[in-house]
């Protein structure tokens, strides 16, 4: 459920929106509709993120992680073309 600060938020972003919108008729109408894009995007993603967000963080298994430490574990190193991760006791 929206806080009242949120659907706040997001109706200025809209209502920001609609401004560039109606500028429509002026020289710079690629930036209005950039802006008036831009300005729904924000608002869509904040609705999004607060109806969302406990199902979008579950924690993930990083394979490419559990990998490097088994071989870590077993070689106590690892070496990149960067750097060298050695294991510590």
């Amino acid at each position: 459920m929206l806080k009242d600060q949120q659907k706040e938020l997001i109706r200025e972003w809209v209502y920001i929106s609609e401004f560039y919108r109606s500028k429509k008729n002026e020289n710079c109408s690629n930036y209005n509709n950039y802006m008036s894009f831009i300005s729904l995007w924000i608002a869509f993603n904040s609705l999004c993120y607060n109806r969302y967000y406990i199902k979008a963080n579950t924690r993930l298994p990083n394979i490419v992680t559990n990998k490097i430490e088994d071989h870590i574990k077993k070689e106590s190193k690892l070496n990149t073309t960067e750097a060298t991760l050695e294991k510590v006791d």
